[in-house]
Formats: structure tokens, C-alpha cells, sequence
């Protein structure tokens, strides 16, 4: 885990390539927040991993 210190593309490459490992190099898809910019999405593609950026929640998954 990256320290909390470390920039939000920083951490989302570690962590992408970590998932990656945990899965075998069998991880076919990630879904990230909007925080995380075109650097995570290009590390995504060198690893073969589609990477989706998500917007919000739906509506019936907002906190009440």
C-alpha cells in the first residue's frame, strides 16, 4: 500500500499493478475514481487492463 503521502496517480499505479499481480496478470478491468488521470489509464493499457474511470454513484447508491 502507498504511503498517504503519495500523489493520487502515484498510488493508483502501484496499486493497479498490485491487483494486476494478485490476480495472476489475469485482471481484465479496473474501475477508478475520477481523481486518477490519463497516467493510471496508459499504465492500465501497458498492463492489458481496461481501465474505466467512474463519475458519481447511481442515485440508489448515495449515502442517506
Amino acid at each position: 500500500m502507498p504511503a498517504a503521502s503519495a500523489h493520487d496517480n502515484t498510488a493508483g499505479t502501484i496499486l493497479l499493478d498490485q491487483a494486476a499481480e494478485r490476480c495472476g496478470m489475469r485482471l481484465e478491468e479496473a474501475l477508478v475514481d475520477q481523481v486518477f488521470k490519463d497516467e493510471v489509464l496508459i499504465h492500465g493499457t501497458l498492463l492489458n487492463v481496461g481501465v474505466e474511470v467512474v463519475h458519481g454513484r447511481p442515485d440508489d447508491q448515495r449515502a442517506r
